[in-house]
C-alpha cells in the first residue's frame, strides 16, 4: 500500500448499500461487521455484497489512484464500474488496488465489494481452521464485512512503499530506509529532507539527500535520546519530504518510533537495562457491540487505565490483530503488548502452507514499528500436527522484523502459564 500525506484522500467510510446472499439491498455502515448491523444469520459466511457510488473529480487526471482497505473479513472481491480490479484473502491486513484505468473521472463510479466470511463447516469456501481466524470465532463468531476504513487515494507521482525506522538507544543513531516510487520526470535537483523530531515536536536532527534511486537509506544521530518506557513513553517521529521544486513537496510521510532496548540477562528480562516484571492480562479481542477488534482511542485508553489499576503492565493480544488505533494508543500510554499471531488448532493444508508466511509478513509490518510490542509468538497451543517445517516458514517470515522483541514459536501451554 502506497503512502504519501500529500496525496489527496477521499474517504469512503459511511453509508453503503448491502445485500446478503442475494437478498434485498439495505443501508449499512462502513467500517463495521454485518453481524452487528443486520438480522442475517450470525454464523453464515455470506457472501455479503457492498456497493457505493462515488463521484471522482476530473482534476485527478494524470494521477495514480488507489482504492485502499485497512481490513476486510475475510475474502474480498473488488469491482469498479463492473470491472474486477482484484481480490484479497486475510482478515487482519490492509490491501489496495490500482483503479486508475477503471474509474471515469468527472463522473459517478460504482464500487462493489463482495465479502465472504470464514465458515465453521469443513465444506465452507474458507473453513475457519484454514483461515488464520484466531480465537475470536470461538469466543463469539467469525465476523464478516469491511470492518476497517476504506478510501480512494490520488497520488501525484511520488509515494513510499515502506518506511522502516530502527533506533539505537546507546548510540542515538536512527537508521531510516524507504522504498520510493518517483515519477520518471523527476529532476536531478530533487531532494529528500529527512527530519527527526523529539517528543516535544522540536527538530532533533535533519539531513538533505539527493533522490538518486528508488531506495533511500540514511542514518542520523540524536544526542542523549530519551528512552521509551511504560513510565515515560517518549515518542519521536521521522519525517521524509521529497521536493522537486523548493516549497512544493511531492511526498511527505512520517513514522513514530521510540528508543528502547529489550534484553535478557539470565532468567531476567531487561527493559532499557532495568529488570522488568511483565504482568499481563489476556485479551481475546471481544467487543460485544462491534463484534470486531476495532475499538476507538477512548475505549483503549479506558482499558489501559483499568488494567493499570489492577497492577498489569502488559496486554496479550491472544490470537487476533486489532486495528492500528490499539497499537498507537499503547505507544502513547506506555502499555506493553504481546502480539500472538492468529494460529490455533489449524488444519495444515497446502494452501495454508503457501499463504501463511505472506500473511505473517503483512501482520508483522503492522506490528514491528510500535515500541509497545515487546513479545511476539507465532501461534498458541500448537500440537504435533503443526510440523516443524511449517513453523520454520513462519519463523523465517517474522524473525527479520522482530528486532528488539522476544520471539517464540509457540505459546499458551504450561510453559507460558
Amino acid at each position: 500500500m502506497l503512502r504519501n500525506m500529500r496525496a489527496e484522500v477521499h474517504s469512503l467510510d459511511g453509508e453503503w448499500e448491502f445485500s446478503f446472499a442475494g437478498g434485498p439491498w439495505r443501508p449499512i455502515r462502513v467500517p463495521g461487521t454485518w453481524q452487528a448491523q443486520t438480522d442475517v444469520p450470525r454464523w453464515s459466511e455470506g457472501p455479503g455484497r457492498y456497493r457505493r457510488t462515488v463521484r471522482v473529480p476530473s482534476y485527478w487526471q494524470g494521477r495514480r489512484i488507489e482504492l485502499a482497505f485497512d481490513a476486510v473479513s475475510y475474502h474480498a472481491e473488488v469491482l469498479v464500474n463492473g470491472q474486477r480490479v482484484g481480490d484479497h484473502q486475510g482478515m487482519w491486513t490492509p490491501f489496495a488496488f490500482d483503479v486508475t484505468d477503471a474509474l471515469q473521472l468527472g463522473h459517478s463510479n460504482l464500487i462493489e465489494v463482495v465479502v465472504t466470511a470464514p465458515g465453521l463447516p469443513a465444506e465452507s469456501r474458507f473453513p475457519m481452521r484454514q483461515a488464520l481466524a484466531g480465537f475470536i470465532p470461538d469466543v463469539s463468531l467469525p465476523f464478516g464485512g469491511i470492518w476497517q476504513g476504506v478510501r480512494l487515494v490520488a497520488h501525484r507521482g511520488c509515494a513510499v512503499d515502506d518506511l522502516h525506522v530502527q533506533a539505537d538507544l546507546h548510540s542515538g543513531k536512527v537508521a531510516v530506509q524507504a522504498s520510493i516510487r518517483a515519477p520518471a520526470g523527476l529532476s536531478p535537483q530533487a531532494q529528500a529532507l529527512l527530519t527527526l523530531r523529539a517528543p516535544n515536536g522540536s527538530i532533533a536532527a535533519l539531513n538533505r539527500l539527493p533522490v538518486r534511486s528508488d531506495r533511500l537509506d540514511a542514518t542520523l544521530a540524536i544526542d542523549h535520546p530519551l528512552a521509551w518506557s511504560p513510565e515515560h513513553p517518549a515518542l519521536y517521529s521521522a519525517e521524509l519530504v521529497i521536493e522537486d521544486t523548493p516549497g512544493d513537496p511531492l511526498l511527505q510521510v512520517t513514522r513514530r518510533f521510540g528508543f528502547r532496548e529489550l534484553a535478557r540477562q539470565g532468567e531476567h528480562v531487561l527493559l532499557n537495562g532495568v529488570p522488568v516484571s511483565l504482568r499481563g492480562a489476556l485479551h481475546w479481542g471481544w467487543y460485544p457491540d462491534a463484534l470486531c477488534p476495532a475499538p476507538d482511542a477512548a475505549t483503549v485508553r479506558d482499558e489501559f487505565a483499568r488494567l493499570r489499576a489492577l497492577g498489569f503492565n502488559l496486554v496479550k493480544l491472544c490470537l487476533f490483530v486489532p486495528s492500528q488505533t490499539y497499537y498507537k494508543v499503547a505507544d502513547e500510554e506506555g502499555m506493553l503488548l504481546w502480539q500472538e499471531f492468529p494460529l490455533w488448532l489449524p488444519e495444515i493444508t497446502p494452501d495454508l502452507r503457501r499463504r501463511a508466511p505472506d500473511e505473517y509478513r503483512a501482520i508483522m509490518a503492522l506490528v514491528a514499528p510500535h515500541p509497545s510490542v515487546v513479545l511476539v509468538s507465532l501461534g498458541c497451543e500448537l500440537g504435533r500436527d503443526v510440523d516443524a517445517e511449517f513453523v520454520q516458514s513462519l519463523d523465517d517470515a517474522v524473525r527479520g522484523s522482530a528486532a528488539g522483541m522476544l520471539l517464540c514459536d509457540n505459546s499458551g501451554s504450561g510453559e507460558a502459564y
